[in-house]
């Protein structure tokens, strides 16, 4: 039992520390791309969305792509000929970007192109942390492959 505390307490951790990366990455990204003044004011904004990055939307792909791929194995039972592929469940990802660029242009108040930029970038950074950390990558609940 106490290991297993000690695991859970590991991962946070680990999601602390991706959040506060995200959050850094994010807040240069926003120093460089607008001013600084706009960087220091929505500094709170970052934060808040880093961390809903980092915790609640691979909770949130987790759950689409379960019912993306329930949808997509039922829609390939409705062929005449009972074959095919599934490729709904890569709507996933593409709606992971749309929704990380939302967040920073509504919580982080930018134009759209400089926040197209920085989701791309943050969405960049955190495949690479979830290709370097798969152990963190499982945690979440991320497991689309």
């Amino acid at each position: 039992m106490l290991f297993q505390i000690e695991y859970l307490l590991y991962n946070i951790l680990w999601l602390v520390i991706i959040g506060i990366i995200i959050s850094l990455i994010t807040f240069a990204l926003v120093l460089r791309l607008e001013t600084k003044q706009k960087a220091l004011e929505k500094k709170y904004m970052m934060v808040l969305s880093s961390f809903i990055l980092v915790l609640l939307l691979p909770l949130f792909f987790g759950v689409m792509a379960f019912l993306l791929q329930i949808l997509g194995d039922s829609l390939i039972l409705l062929r005449f000929d009972n074959g095919g592929n599934n490729f709904l469940i890569k709507l996933v990802s593409i709606s992971g970007f749309l929704l990380i660029l939302v967040f920073n242009k509504y919580l982080i108040d930018i134009s759209w192109e400089k926040s197209l930029w920085i989701s791309l970038l943050t969405l960049t950074v955190l495949y690479l942390i979830f290709s370097l950390i798969p152990e963190f990558y499982q945690f979440v609940g991320f497991n689309l492959i």
